[in-house]
């Protein structure tokens, strides 16, 4: 979910593992940089590409997260080769990450993109945009509460 998140378009199945250590699933991410920008303009074999962008806080404040919440699952706004990393996810996952990224201060977040070496106008871009996707993800999942923990 994160991935999408932050709009990560090269995300190869030998860059995404999910590894089951003691009854706990655990996440390893080996790459991350083809984010923040703009995922491709549709789901064409070939063409998912057309389009996209990375490193561009001006393409990723416009970029949507959420597409639905149907049956139980919440749906990700992504386009592009689907390996099944971007299925199945659960209202209650959603919302675990939802009160996990909640508690992200606005200096926490604006002190993660200074530390990318962002000029303070990215900083500000890149700031809002993930306010609003956090924003968004409560709103689908119909957790307007979890803003509280902020």
């Amino acid at each position: 979910m994160m991935m999408v998140f932050m709009t990560n378009w090269d995300v190869l199945d030998l860059q995404n593992k999910i590894l089951r250590v003691g009854g706990e699933d655990q996440y390893i991410i080996s790459d991350l940089g083809s984010t923040f920008g703009r995922l491709g303009n549709n789901n064409l074999p070939l063409f998912y590409r057309l389009g996209r962008k990375v490193n561009s806080p001006k393409s990723y404040i416009k970029t949507s997260f959420v597409k639905e919440v149907e049956d139980g699952e919440v749906k990700l706004a992504y386009k592009g080769k689907n390996r099944g990393l971007f299925r199945g996810f659960t209202v209650d996952q959603a919302r675990w990450l939802a009160r996990l990224l909640g508690r992200l201060s606005e200096q926490q977040i604006r002190d993660a993109f200074r530390a990318a070496n962002y000029s303070d106008a990215d900083v500000r871009t890149l700031t809002t945009a993930v306010n609003n996707k956090i924003r968004e993800l409560e709103n689908a999942i119909g957790g307007r509460n979890l803003a509280e923990l902020r």
